[in-house]
């Protein structure tokens, strides 16, 4: 099976999956950015730093270890320069890559400025920086260069079988998929350095598609876009590749 042999599912709904954003724009719901993506561990590890003595601060030693009883509990270790950890905090470390995503959601608090002067306010000032909800995209692949999205479970996505995934088409072959949405790897990230804007988002409709599902995924009622776009591609599924 190769993709020309798949129905195309979600992607016969909308004509347009992609709008232009002018550069600069505020980032905001549906936009597409460049962001360093960790990988998800299934055993967290630990980047366990000591210095020798308590007249250096910088590192002397360092291991790479999962996670164990004694982390994320008050031990003694003396402080190293530039990373002021806390008693109970440690280091983790994870392989990232940078991938696109599309932002989800933007958070910043509100009124910090009319806390109390002093510790309330300074402490909570960093509340104000805007944070964004990402969730990332993951390419397809084919039966001759295999991964994780091969031909099958890209069939099943856009037959809209999976809440946690949504399929997007490639932009220059716009009947073939491209990439997939990954709902179940969104994180917080400031888009700051490291990050970059692709001067484009999804469009509005497919993207409100995506809000459906997270809000199903998180087990509020929006289920109605969802729905309705399931109706729309339930026959798009070729026999036996239901789930």
């Amino acid at each position: 099976m190769n993709w020309i042999d798949i129905r195309m599912g979600i992607l016969q709904v909308f004509d347009d999956f992609y709008e232009d954003v002018p550069a600069g724009t505020v980032p905001a719901p549906g936009h597409l950015f460049r962001v360093p993506t960790p990988n998800v561990e299934e055993v967290p590890r630990i980047l366990d730093v000591e210095r020798a003595t308590p007249t250096e601060h910088e590192i002397t030693s360092c291991e790479i270890c999962e996670i164990a009883k004694h982390h994320f509990s008050k031990r003694e270790r003396l402080p190293i320069k530039r990373l002021a950890l806390g008693d109970t905090e440690e280091l983790i470390i994870s392989k990232a890559k940078k991938r696109p995503v599309v932002v989800l959601s933007v958070i910043a608090s509100s009124g910090i400025d009319t806390l109390p002067d002093g510790p309330q306010r300074r402490l909570a000032r960093h509340l104000k920086k805007p944070c964004y909800l990402v969730a990332p995209l993951y390419s397809t692949t084919s039966m001759t260069a295999p991964g994780t999205f091969g031909p099958t479970l890209v069939a099943r996505i856009r037959a809209l079988q999976y809440l946690h995934f949504f399929c997007l088409p490639d932009k220059n072959r716009p009947d073939r998929p491209g990439s997939i949405i990954r709902l179940d790897r969104v994180f917080p990230t400031y888009l700051g350095r490291g990050s970059a804007p692709m001067d484009e988002k999804i469009h509005e409709e497919p993207f409100e598609i995506l809000l459906s599902q997270l809000s199903i995924l998180t087990g509020a009622v929006y289920r109605k876009p969802y729905e309705l776009a399931r109706e729309l591609v339930k026959d798009a599924l070729p026999t036996g590749l239901d789930t």
